[in-house]
């Protein structure tokens, strides 16, 4: 992996003037990690951008505000009720920090199907590729499913070799010195993982990123496994009335 030179500024930006199907360029910027991690620069990324419709109007981002859930009554809340709570939350801080400080010094992960292992893995030739959902059907899943799938998934991750990260991008299409913008993705670098997984949410897309250690993983073949695990939870959610 070539290093960015120690006496220019720890960032560059590339601009490919070469159209495909999918956009007529593309424009890639290279930022160290010392300069912040990854949502402060997304977040400094974003704010020199432009809404394409109107750029005198700021970007908009969906809320997270969850809704109001009817079932839940002010007045028959307590103080005592929320201990549960509280107790597990802290049990989870503890041990969520206790398993990682374990995992950065003594505990390592087998090696497996998306983990080499390999001694300096981060310096190895990676791949990186994507693929987009629909935020309209994620939203059906996660409707009709509930916290269901999302629990699993957690305790997939949790278990697993490698690392995932996700941002929330605007709803309308931005604009960079006027030249819309079709599609953003984000990537890490440089770290010991075989396999890293990043989202970002833009214009009621979802856009999923992989970078993986080249020749130890194939990108189509993970790509159409997860295109297809995707598409079963879908059925399942659709299919329920």
């Amino acid at each position: 992996m070539e290093q960015l030179p120690h006496n220019r500024p720890l960032w560059n930006i590339h601009i490919i003037k070469y159209p495909t199907s999918n956009a007529a360029g593309n424009i890639i910027f290279k930022l160290h990690h010392s300069l912040g991690d990854g949502h402060s620069l997304m977040a400094a990324l974003l704010s020199c951008l432009q809404r394409a419709d109107n750029p005198s109007v700021p970007l908009t981002f969906p809320s997270l505000t969850s809704a109001p859930n009817p079932n839940l009554s002010v007045r028959g809340t307590s103080i005592f009720s929320n201990i549960p709570k509280v107790l597990r939350s802290a049990f989870n801080t503890v041990s969520d920090f206790g398993w990682s400080l374990m995992k950065s010094s003594y505990v390592e992960d087998d090696i497996s199907l998306i983990r080499s292992g390999n001694p300096g893995v981060e310096l190895k030739p990676v791949v990186i590729s994507t693929m987009t959902f629909s935020l309209d059907d994620i939203k059906q899943i996660k409707t009709k499913l509930r916290v269901a799938t999302a629990k699993y998934i957690y305790n997939t991750i949790k278990n697993s070799s490698m690392v995932v990260s996700n941002i929330i991008g605007p709803v309308e299409r931005m604009a960079l010195a006027n030249h819309p913008i079709k599609s953003l993705y984000s990537m890490t670098v440089g770290e010991p993982e075989s396999l890293t997984i990043t989202m970002v949410s833009y214009m009621g897309k979802l856009r999923v990123a992989f970078k993986i250690e080249k020749d130890f993983i194939d990108p189509e073949k993970l790509k159409s496994s997860i295109q297809n695990a995707f598409g079963m939870i879908l059925k399942t959610a659709q299919d329920i009335a």
